[in-house]
C-alpha cells in the first residue's frame, strides 16, 4: 500500500536533485577552449578522430568495458533472486541493496584514487582479478545456509500438507512460509560481505576509463573515444537479456555466476596489452616523465 507514495517521494527527489544539477552547469568560457587549443602539440598521433579507429588501445578499452558490464548486469540484476534462494528474509537483502550504494560511491573513489598512484594498467588488472574470485565463488555462499533454508522448507511443507509424493520445489516456495525459517548467520554476513565486495569493485572502470581516454588519446578525443566505449554496453544489454534465463535454467546460478567469472579473465588479459604509460604524442618519453613525477608525488 506504500509502494505508490513511494514512487512518488523518489521521483519528487529525483526530479529535484535533477534540476539542481542542471541549474549548477555552465557553459565554459572561450579562455578556457584557447588554452586547451594551445596545449594541444602538433606532435599528437590523433589528428581525426578517424585516427581513434585505427589505434589499438580503442578497441583494447572496448572490450574491457564490455566484459566488465556483465558484471554490473549479472550482480546488479541478480542478486536478491540469488540471496532469496536460500534468505527468506527480503527485509535483510533489501539492507544489503542499501549499502551496496555506499560501496558504489566509494569504489569509484578507491580506484580513481589507485589509478592515480600506479596506472590505469595495475589497477583494472587488480579490479578484474577481484571480480574473477568473487563472482566464481559466490554461488558457495549459499551452501552455507542450504540445509536450514530451502531443502529444511520444503520437508515442513511436504509434513505439514500429507502430500508425500508432491510436486513441491525449491522454486515454486513462497518466501513468506519459510520466513519463519532462520538462515545461519554465517552464510548471512559472507553473502553482504561478498556482494559489497563487488559493488565496491566493478564501478572502478567508470571512474577510471574517462580518465584514460584522455590520458591516451589527448583532451582533444579523448572524450570522443570513451562516447565509442558505450557501444559495446548496447550488445552486452542484449546478451544478458537473452541469454540469463536460459542459463539459469540449464545451468542455475553456479552456472551463470561461473560465466560472467570467465569474463573477468578477459578483461585481465586485455590489461596486459594496454600501455603502462599511454600517450597521444608520438614521442611519450616527456610524457612518461611527467606521469611518473605525477604518480610519485
Amino acid at each position: 500500500n506504500r509502494l505508490p507514495q513511494l514512487i512518488l517521494l523518489l521521483g519528487g527527489i529525483y526530479f529535484f536533485m535533477s534540476l539542481l544539477g542542471a541549474l549548477l552547469i555552465v557553459q565554459p568560457c572561450e579562455e578556457w577552449y584557447n588554452d586547451i587549443d594551445q596545449n594541444i602539440d602538433n606532435n599528437t598521433i590523433y589528428e581525426s578522430w578517424i585516427d581513434i579507429l585505427k589505434s589499438k588501445e580503442l578497441y583494447l578499452l572496448w572490450i574491457s568495458r564490455f566484459a566488465l558490464q556483465f558484471f554490473s548486469q549479472v550482480i546488479g540484476g541478480f542478486y536478491k533472486t540469488f540471496g532469496l534462494t536460500f534468505i527468506y528474509d527480503d527485509h535483510f537483502l533489501s539492507m544489503i541493496g542499501t549499502v551496496c550504494s555506499i560501496f558504489n560511491c566509494s569504489g569509484r573513489l578507491f580506484y580513481g584514487y589507485l589509478m592515480d598512484k600506479l596506472s590505469y594498467k595495475v589497477a583494472a588488472s587488480i579490479e578484474a582479478i577481484v571480480l574473477t574470485v568473487f563472482t566464481a565463488t559466490l554461488y558457495f555462499t549459499s551452501l552455507l545456509g542450504e540445509q536450514t533454508s530451502s531443502q529444511r522448507c520444503m520437508e515442513i511443507l511436504k509434513n505439514e500438507t500429507h502430500f508425500i509424493n508432491s510436486t513441491i520445489t525449491e522454486t515454486s516456495i513462497d518466501p513468506e512460509l519459510c520466513g519463519s525459517l532462520e538462515t545461519p548467520l554465517a552464510a548471512k554476513i559472507t553473502f553482504a560481505i561478498f556482494i559489497w565486495v563487488l559493488f565496491f569493485t566493478f564501478p572502478g572502470t567508470y571512474a577510471m576509463q574517462p580518465a584514460v581516454c584522455t590520458q591516451t588519446f589527448g583532451q582533444k578525443y579523448g572524450g570522443m573515444a570513451y562516447s565509442l566505449l558505450f557501444t559495446g554496453d548496447i550488445l552486452n544489454n542484449l546478451m544478458v537479456g537473452m541469454l540469463s534465463k536460459p542459463l539459469i535454467e540449464s545451468t542455475g546460478f553456479l552456472g551463470l555466476f561461473l560465466c560472467t567469472s570467465a569474463w573477468g579473465i578477459v578483461v585481465l588479459i586485455a590489461t596486459q596489452f594496454y600501455p603502462k604509460y599511454p600517450s597521444p604524442y608520438k614521442n611519450n618519453t616527456q610524457n612518461m616523465d611527467m606521469t611518473k613525477s605525477s604518480l610519485s608525488s
